[in-house]
């Protein structure tokens, strides 16, 4: 197959689409092939399974980091996005949307670690950094940037954080190399054609001096909001969603997972405020969503003219996880706060 073949491939949503332009490109497909592409797989198990590497440059510009592989050998497994690269915002459901498509499951390709390191090519550093206390309206910011021309905004994606996990933990890995793993995943991401901006999940603010190191001088912002109200989302939640989905040896965990939260989100805070300084600063959730064009934007060095800042406004028009008219909450939340609540936000969550 060739470069061109390959991009109309990748672009098939169906196996019946992906079918018809094999043919059209005389592209003969077995019915084994067809059948794997067509066969479910909702929980994306495909991506874990134990494949050998099977490249060793990084693909085309049309490629991006689907998957990091942390069970044994750690590798990096890529997808093609089709024929248009992804602009606007990326998220994780956008990204294992790609992934399921027919070319990318039954075409893997896979690369090892110290490959994808080595093969990174050079591009411009992103424009600007996202990080949060979780529940923040990060998400809502994230989406509002994605509304600019010729920027991608990705959003908490899974191999961006496998990545950061790797760089922090694996044993073996010269500190250069956490910095060139950090600078290779970003700039899988990023081509010449668009500026990076980048959303983290709330826990990777712990690494602020790894990434600040990887990437001297790009501005970020912390979201940050009355620790009572964030306290409110999570016990709403039951406690336990934000330790499940981070790295638990930050933290100390404690019998009651609402106070475990509060230990966690206390450290993200004082890691957030303890790299404060010309090139980041802090935006409360009480200035959102007006805060994402009148102070991020001229953080990030982006001049965006009228209809690019109405067009910002009018994705605010809608709550990033409910899909309703966002409004703030606060009020509501604060009635709801127990005495308890306030104790552990008062005593884990603190910001200045």
């Amino acid at each position: 197959m060739t470069r061109d073949s390959d991009s109309a491939l990748a672009a098939c949503e169906s196996v019946e689409e992906f079918a018809r332009t094999a043919s059209v490109l005389g592209i003969a497909l077995t019915a084994e092939q067809l059948a794997a592409a067509a066969r479910p797989d909702p929980l994306g198990i495909a991506l874990y399974g134990d494949a050998p590497a099977n490249a060793a440059e990084w693909p085309g510009p049309r490629w991006r980091p689907a998957h990091v592989s942390l069970g044994g050998a750690i590798a990096v497994d890529w997808v093609h996005v089709g024929q248009r690269a992804p602009c606007g915002f990326l998220n994780q459901a956008a990204l294992r949307a790609i992934a399921d498509r027919p070319f990318n499951r039954l075409f893997r390709r896979r690369m090892t670690l110290q490959d994808f390191m080595a093969g990174a090519r050079a591009t411009a550093a992103p424009k600007g950094f996202v990080f949060h206390m979780s529940r923040t309206g990060s998400t809502l910011t994230a989406r509002m940037l994605g509304a600019l021309p010729f920027t991608l905004t990705i959003s908490e994606l899974q191999p961006v954080n496998d990545a950061l996990f790797v760089a922090h933990s694996a044993a073996g890995l010269a500190p250069e190399q956490r910095i060139a793993l950090l600078r290779a995943i970003l700039a899988a991401y990023a081509c010449e054609e668009q500026a990076l901006i980048v959303h983290f999940d709330a826990w990777h603010a712990i690494l602020l001096p790894l990434i600040r190191a990887a990437f001297p001088g790009v501005p970020f912002v912390f979201l940050h909001r009355d620790p009572v109200e964030v306290l409110v989302s999570y016990a709403r939640l039951g406690g336990g969603a934000f330790p499940a989905r981070a790295m638990p040896q930050f933290w100390e965990a404690s019998p009651d997972p609402l106070e475990t939260v509060a230990r966690a989100l206390g450290r993200i805070c004082a890691s957030a405020a303890a790299n404060l300084g010309d090139s980041a600063i802090a935006v409360d959730y009480r200035d959102l969503p007006a805060a994402a064009v009148t102070k991020i934007l001229p953080h990030f060095g982006i001049d965006a003219d009228a209809d690019t800042r109405a067009r910002m406004m009018r994705v605010a028009e809608q709550d990033a996880k409910s899909g309703r008219s966002f409004a703030s909450d606060a009020a509501a939340k604060q009635r709801e706060a127990s005495e308890g609540l306030r104790r552990l936000a008062a005593e884990y969550m603190r910001f200045r």
